[in-house]
């Protein structure tokens, strides 16, 4: 197919101008003046109208009007639906703001272009942008019978459709279907463009992708599967009348709706088809008398059609939110309502199988408690599966919220990180502290009467694996008094729990019981952690993107990274089997023929409960608690299983969850657990911040550097400052000097204004 090549000029009639200036000028200006005539007598139904381009006076002023009138549309994508898949590729979700799916012209059968072209526009491969034929017999009828008839091109049509695509408000939405002669004149100046640097198979595919066809269905693809059940190069020729004939009005001729309109209206279409010698007087006569039969299917969108309608809402929530997908959040919108991609998802079909079983197993839908399960895979920070017994809507008894995403109480599911940074700082899991009810370590704050034990046990003096076994609360309390709470705060956020609390005094020793809010995906995310040895990953669902046709795919990933060192890893490990073992808060829980980690948590009042554990290939958290608020509804006068519980203990519900997702999770999968763990000294794991504000950039850089930590160079000072003044030193640093950190921190020194750019430490 020819593409027209001219750099401007007419091509309004056979979309070519082969005049030379001044010729082309003064035949174009003559052109103009006569195609306009009609032009807006047909769009105005007028009986008399002036010459639109040469109203204003001289013919220059016309052609200049002409020239200056704004004529590329630019990249005008049409929105299209996007799927959503799984692990393994299946579909599990659709998702769009238009139902289209563009396809390629040799994708649609060739009667439903023919239909098209015989209907609205016979002539459309001998025109140009504008049919003066076609405009004659227009007005012509238009004056001397009264009539509204049309006179627009497939082309104009296309740059209609194509600015209300784009439109993004009400006067963009005007402006793209005019009723002036004005803005009749731009919409032809568009598809004078069009023509130029489109072939005549291009704008035919186009159009028939962006035109719409009632009930939801955008573009032919999309009608062909709405209506029939079908693919747009299988429509038949009576299917393909019908759906041209909703083309002059969607509502009207609405074949589910509509039937009669839409029968006659078709045969309208049957018979220009018949006209114009592209069908026989014997088929006309056989498809004419009856109404084309229906198959219509109603199109399922979004998560309430999916089949995992919560994970859906966490990969909408993901792309709408993270950098990843778009700089700003109106790229990010953008992109999701553009539409046109495949979403490949981490979630595993055999683990949210085997959370909803479990989940399914202790509680149904309706109970007033609520169960919330995230199970993570370590050294990835893939969310393989959640799962939560509630039905998803917002009617009543059902709910939009993601129980697994969502912040609760953690408990003393958070006593592993504390240990994690004792560890770090020098403080073995062997170390011993007495432990009887009502401590109140010194440089902390505590609850009057001290920190006390489940049942005010005392347990005399224990290492960590004890206190880890039975939950003990006055050890850890006094294990993160000696660490430091804000060095513990630091080690939680390094580890991925990013709901930690920013602003600390220093004084929360109830931090080590968990006296905050996280949720089940974080802690699964920390647990992961622990079992990755030490390697950090931002929990995610989301693992690439591309078009649907398979092009610009995007692999998106966790950002994994050495949080901590493999050796204070392992050791948290160690001590997280100490549950399992007889006398634990997990006898009984551990997944069967195989080592693993695990840890309960029960919050003060019994407002929730806990379990979290791993194995090396997956790591899992269970919240069991009220909704509407664990204080004022406590885990009390439950129903768990089929019996009557009060109150709820981790081990009584969470953990039986837990241990029914891992078994259905890993059967199958062979045995693993990690390295006997090492003594992990202070020297080697943990780091004080050194001051380095005054040095020279690169004395600050190798006092870093030697001490363990990677250096980040800001931007310079804008301004001096009073005690660091001239290039080349430090003026800022961030961490703050003094913080007790682990081996590997990034520090970030801001140098003096005028510092010549220094290399950063690998």
């Amino acid at each position: 197919m020819r593409k027209h090549v001219t750099d401007s000029g007419l091509d309004i009639f056979n979309g070519v101008d082969t005049f030379p200036t001044p010729k082309r000028r003064r035949l174009r200006t003559i052109a103009l003046s006569f195609v306009t005539l009609p032009l807006c007598g047909v769009l105005l139904g007028a009986t008399t109208i002036p010459l639109a381009l040469t109203a204003s006076g001289t013919t220059k002023a016309a052609l200049d009007t002409w020239e200056n009138m704004p004529h590329d549309l630019g990249a005008i994508a049409p929105a299209q639906k996007s799927i959503i898949v799984d692990s393994t590729g299946k579909t599990y979700a659709t998702v769009f703001t238009q139902n289209r799916t563009v396809v390629t012209l040799d994708q649609i059968a060739p009667v439903m272009v023919q239909a098209l072209l015989d209907t609205e526009d016979a002539r459309f491969r001998e025109h140009g942008a504008a049919d003066v034929k076609g405009l004659g017999r227009a007005a012509t009828r238009n004056l001397l019978a009264g009539a509204s008839e049309g006179g627009s091109t497939i082309t104009q049509q296309l740059v209609e459709n194509l600015r209300v695509l784009s439109a993004t408000n009400d006067t963009e939405l005007a402006a793209a279907k005019p009723s002036t002669i004005a803005g009749k004149m731009q919409e032809l100046r568009y598809a004078v463009e069009l023509e130029r640097t489109l072939t005549k198979d291009q704008i035919l595919e186009q159009y028939l992708n962006s035109v719409y066809f009632g009930n939801g269905a955008y573009g032919v693809a999309a009608a062909a599967d709405r209506y029939w059940g079908t693919t747009a190069d299988k429509l038949t020729i009576d299917q393909a009348a019908t759906l041209v004939a909703m083309l002059k009005s969607p509502t009207v001729y609405d074949p589910i709706h509509q039937p009669n309109n839409s029968m006659a209206r078709r045969n309208v279409v049957l018979g220009r088809m018949l006209a114009e010698g592209h069908l026989t007087q014997t088929e006309y006569d056989r498809l004419s008398v009856a109404p084309t039969k229906l198959k219509p299917k109603t199109p399922k969108s979004g998560c309430s059609a999916s089949k995992y309608p919560y994970y859906c809402e966490l990969v909408i929530n993901e792309l709408l939110t993270s950098s990843k997908f778009g700089k700003t959040k109106t790229d990010r919108q953008r992109l999701l309502a553009t539409g046109g991609l495949r979403i490949t998802t981490a979630l595993n079909p055999k683990a949210m199988r085997s959370a909803n079983r479990a989940v399914a197993r202790a509680m149904t839908n309706g109970n007033r408690v609520a169960v919330g399960v995230a199970v993570v895979q370590p050294g990835t920070g893939k969310v393989l599966g959640i799962a939560q017994n509630r039905t998803y809507g917002n009617s009543k008894g059902k709910t939009q919220m993601v129980y697994p995403a969502s912040n609760f109480q953690i408990g003393s599911t958070f006593k592993p990180i504390v240990t994690a940074a004792a560890i770090e700082r020098g403080i073995g899991p062997k170390t011993r502290y007495n432990s009887p009810s009502g401590v109140h370590p010194r440089g902390v704050d505590a609850p009057p009467g001290g920190f006390r034990n489940d049942g005010y046990a005392n347990f005399g003096s224990i290492d960590a694996y004890e206190a880890t076994k039975k939950s003990v609360n006055s050890y850890f309390v006094q294990m993160i008094a000696e660490a430091g709470v804000k060095n513990t705060a630091n080690m939680a956020r390094r580890l991925g729990m990013t709901s930690i609390p920013e602003k600390l005094t220093g004084r929360e020793a109830s931090l080590a019981l968990g006296a905050f809010e996280t949720s089940p995906i974080q802690v699964a995310s920390v647990y992961a952690t622990f079992a990755a040895r030490g390697v950090a990953c931002t929990p995610h669902v989301i693992t690439s993107y591309a078009r649907l046709d398979g092009t610009g795919k995007t692999k998106t990933d966790g950002d994994c990274h050495q949080a901590i060192m493999p050796t204070i890893a392992d050791q948290v490990a160690d001590t997280l089997q100490a549950p399992y073992t007889d006398g634990g808060t997990a006898t009984g829980l551990k997944p069967k023929g195989r080592k693993a980690a695990g840890k309960t948590g029960t919050t003060n009042g019994t407002s929730a409960t806990w379990f979290a554990g791993f194995v090396p290939q997956a790591a899992t958290a269970v919240w069991v608690g009220d909704p509407r608020g664990g204080n004022k509804y406590p885990l009390e006068s439950v129903v768990a299983y089929g019996k009557f519980q009060s109150p709820v203990f981790g081990r009584t519900v969470a953990g039986p969850v837990f241990a029914d997702t891992m078994n259905g999770y890993l059967s199958g999968m062979k045995p693993r657990w990690l390295p006997a763990p090492k003594s992990a000294s202070a020297t080697l794991t943990t780091r004080t911040v050194p001051s380095v504000v005054g040095l020279s950039v690169p004395a600050a850089i190798s006092s870093l550097t030697n001490a363990g930590f990677k250096v980040t160079v800001a931007k310079n000072a804008k301004e001096a400052d009073k005690w660091v003044t001239g290039p080349g030193y430090v003026i800022k640093q961030t961490p703050d000097p003094g913080l007790n950190t682990g081996w590997g921190t990034k520090v970030t020194i801001t140098p003096t204004a005028g510092t010549a750019p220094v290399k950063e430490t690998p």
